[in-house]
C-alpha cells in the first residue's frame, strides 16, 4: 500500500505473484496448443486459430475458477491468504485473456462477410427459443463486458471513492459473470462437440466452486451462532494463558458484531473484526511491528486506538477490555473508530510500540 495512487503498485511479493501467474498462463497456452495440434483429428481441417480460440477460452475459464476458489480457501485455511493478497491482478489477467478469446472469435468467424463483425456476432443466430441452437455468443459477450468493468474499477482509487460496501457489492457481479460463462461454454460445447468429457469437466468445475462456497458458508455460520456469555454487558473471551502473543481470538456479541481481541506487548486490546479496506478478518491476522496486520492485503492498525500508523488515515472501531480472575473480557459496545483505550494488562509498564512500517 502507498500514500499515493499508482496505476499498478508492485512490491516484491506482487511481482513474484504476477510472474508465477503469467508463467502458468504461458505454459498452459503453449501446452494446450501443442497437444491440440498433435491430436487434431485427421479427418478435420487443421486450424491454428481455432486452437488458439479454445486455448484462450479454456485458460480464462480455469482462471475464473481459481479466482472464485481463492476466497473460500483463504477462509478455510490461512495458507491460501497469500493468493488472496493479489487476486485483483489475477482478475485483470483473466479479463485480458478473455478479450483475446473474444477478439479471435470475432475475427475468425465474423470478419470475412459484408456485415459488421460485431453485428454479425449478435445476429448470426436468432434461435432464442432453441436450447441446442441458442446463440451462446451473447452470454460470452455480456460476461466479457462485465468482467472488464470489474477489472477497470478494481483499483484502490475506486474502492476508496465508491466506499467499501458499494465497491464490494459491485464486485459480487463476478458470480453473475461465472453463470454467464458457464452458459456460454455449456451451450457452445453442446452445439459443437459430441464427446461428453467436456460436460463432465464443466460439471466438476461447478461442483468444486459451489461446494467450496457452501462449506465455507456453514463454517462461518457456525462461528456466528457462538455468542459468548455476557456479564453486565462484558463478554467473556478466554483465559489469559489461552492467548498466543500477537494473535487474536474472535468473539461475537449479541448484536452480531464480530470482535477481534489481541494479546500484544502492551496487553490485551480489542477492535472490530472488519478491516477498513475490504472487510478482511483482522482476527485471522497478527500483530507485526506493533500493528494489527490484516491477512488479506496487509493493512495495519495500532491495537490501542485502531488507527493506521502515519501517514495513513484509516481507522477501525475499538472496544474496552479488562481482566478478572485471569479471564479476559471485552465490552459488547465499541467506543468508536480510532478511539484510544488503555490495553488491559497485569504489566503496567508502557512499552514502546514500533508501528511506523507501511501497510
Amino acid at each position: 500500500m502507498s500514500t499515493q495512487y499508482f496505476p499498478i503498485h508492485w512490491n516484491k511479493q506482487k511481482k513474484y505473484y504476477d510472474l508465477i501467474a503469467l508463467a502458468f498462463i504461458v505454459i498452459y497456452l503453449a501446452s494446450y496448443s501443442i497437444f491440440s495440434a498433435i491430436t487434431f483429428p485427421e479427418d478435420q481441417q487443421f486450424s491454428s486459430i481455432v486452437i488458439l480460440i479454445r486455448a484462450f477460452g479454456s485458460c480464462s475459464l480455469i482462471l475464473l475458477h481459481i479466482i472464485l476458489l481463492i476466497g473460500p480457501l483463504a477462509r478455510l485455511n490461512s495458507i491460501f491468504a497469500v493468493l488472496l493478497y493479489n487476486r485483483r491482478h489475477l482478475g485483470v489477467m483473466t479479463a485480458i485473456i478473455s478479450l483475446f478469446h473474444g477478439a479471435l472469435v470475432t475475427f475468425f468467424y465474423h470478419s470475412f462477410g459484408s456485415i459488421n463483425p460485431f453485428l454479425s456476432l449478435l445476429t448470426s443466430s436468432s434461435e432464442y427459443t432453441s436450447f441446442t441452437s441458442f446463440p451462446f455468443e451473447v452470454f460470452g459477450l455480456l460476461a466479457l463486458l462485465i468482467l472488464f468493468v470489474l477489472a477497470s474499477i478494481s483499483h484502490d482509487f475506486w474502492q476508496k471513492n465508491l466506499g467499501r460496501d458499494i465497491w464490494k457489492s459491485i464486485h459480487m457481479a463476478i458470480y453473475f459473470v461465472y453463470a454467464l460463462v458457464i452458459f456460454h461454454v455449456a451451450l457452445g460445447v453442446m452445439q459443437s462437440e459430441q464427446d461428453f468429457i467436456y460436460v463432465w469437466i464443466i460439471g466438476a468445475g461447478i461442483t468444486l466452486v459451489t461446494s467450496a462456497h457452501i462449506f465455507t458458508f456453514f463454517k462461518e455460520r457456525a462461528k456466528d451462532k457462538k455468542i459468548f456469555d455476557q456479564k453486565e454487558n462484558w463478554l467473556q473471551v478466554a483465559n489469559v494463558n489461552d492467548f498466543i502473543i500477537n494473535k487474536a481470538k474472535m468473539i461475537k456479541a449479541a448484536n452480531k458484531e464480530r470482535i477481534a481481541v489481541f494479546k500484544h506487548e502492551k496487553g490485551f486490546s480489542a477492535v472490530t473484526d472488519l478491516c477498513a479496506h475490504q472487510g478482511g478478518p483482522l482476527s485471522e491476522g497478527k500483530v507485526v511491528d506493533g500493528c494489527i496486520t490484516c491477512p488479506w492485503h496487509g493493512w495495519q492498525y495500532r491495537p490501542e486506538d485502531g488507527q493506521s500508523p502515519p501517514p495513513f488515515k484509516e481507522k477501525v472501531a475499538t472496544y474496552k477490555t479488562k481482566i478478572e480472575n485471569n479471564i479476559v473480557y471485552v465490552f459488547y459496545k465499541p467506543e468508536g473508530e480510532g478511539v484510544y483505550i488503555n490495553p488491559a494488562s497485569f504489566d503496567k509498564e508502557n512499552l514502546t510500540s514500533n508501528c511506523s512500517k507501511n501497510k
